[in-house]
């Protein structure tokens, strides 16, 4: 039995008259559609038209005429599905507050708002600010506006996705985007997911950011270095090869603290890169950095980093120092060039 339907009539004794109320509202808690098939006294009733809305937005097509002008009912149905502010009243359509509310739960509302509100550019910038998908559904002209473009993706970066080609390709534009959020990377054109300033810049805002970068990128010893000084984890998007030396590298490090000359040691860290996090790095950020499909784990390897980014350097050829945060560039290639 629906644990909507649990304990509303005792086993064993019938309904008496009147009792149905109690059923139909299960019904629509159960599916709030239902309420199309309530009699009219049902669709007029605030008790029923609430739960209805509660669990599908969509239901307020069905509510009375006067429920869909009630601001209470119609917010706790925006708030379940923002498409439902179709079916409010003309009134409540062009209330700006709902129909932000409406846009940013759901970005398709936006086609039902009134249309001085959908061409706004302040209402747009603020409804992209708080989603994404929004950009997708902005007027072609705007989406070419260079101008409109930069400030949406300063609010919210993910809306490179709607920009145009043209300024999808415009290194100023997709700058911004990665500053405010590294994955918009993944929506530059491939020119700039090759540009290696660019992916790094990815990098220090989110480090699997660096998984949308070019396969060459991806390939450069002294690109994955740095970012993987910039962000350990980012490791893991490396090349096949580059990400067997470094792993290599880690476990060779983990082996020599904690072997203490005992040559059947096997080194282990979970997240590999684990000993590559800063020594200052706390409890609670390891357990984030260790997040995976089958539940957290926390390594307590030794914390080498600088250890283990010299070491790398030294064996692909480059400048042994290890770099200070915020040097540019720290790796100074000593190999022949197109090494």
């Amino acid at each position: 039995m629906s644990v909507h339907t649990q304990n509303l009539v005792p086993r064993g004794q019938c309904l008496g008259r009147g009792d149905s109320r109690r059923f139909d509202l299960c019904a629509v808690e159960c599916d709030g559609l239902a309420l199309a098939h309530m009699p009219l006294h049902c669709q007029a009733d605030y008790q029923f038209v609430y739960k209805a809305v509660a669990q599908n937005g969509l239901a307020l097509r069905f509510a009375e005429n006067s429920l869909c002008d009630n601001i209470s009912i119609v917010r706790r149905a925006i708030k379940q599905n923002g498409d439902a502010i179709q079916y409010a009243s003309p009134a409540l359509q062009d209330n700006r507050e709902l129909a932000m509310e409406a846009v940013a739960r759901t970005s398709s509302a936006l086609r039902f708002v009134h249309p001085d509100q959908a061409g706004d550019r302040g209402f747009l910038l603020e409804a992209v600010g708080r989603n994404t998908r929004v950009m997708l559904l902005v007027p072609p002209p705007m989406r070419e506006d260079r101008e409109f473009v930069l400030e949406a993706v300063q609010r919210n970066g993910m809306a490179l996705q709607g920009a145009s080609d043209a300024l999808r390709d415009d290194k100023e534009v997709v700058l911004e985007a990665i500053k405010q959020n590294g994955k918009a990377l993944q929506y530059a054109s491939q020119r700039l997911r090759g540009n290696k300033h660019l992916a790094l810049e990815a990098v220090s805002q989110h480090g699997h950011a660096f998984r949308y970068a070019t396969t060459k990128l991806r390939s450069d010893r002294k690109t994955v270095l740095e970012a993987v000084r910039r962000d350990p984890c980012s490791m893991q998007h490396s090349s096949d090869k580059l990400r067997y030396g470094i792993t290599s590298c880690i476990l060779s490090t983990v082996k020599a603290q904690l072997a203490n000359g005992d040559k059947i040691c096997i080194p282990y860290s979970n997240p590999s890169w684990a000993p590559l996090l800063e020594s200052n790095t706390g409890f609670k950020d390891r357990r984030t950095l260790s997040d995976s499909d089958f539940g957290r784990y926390t390594s307590f390897s030794p914390l080498q980093k600088d250890h283990v980014l010299t070491t790398l350097a030294r064996q692909w050829k480059m400048d042994k120092r290890v770099p200070k945060a915020g040097t540019q560039d720290p790796f100074r290639a000593t190999a022949p060039a197109g090494f």
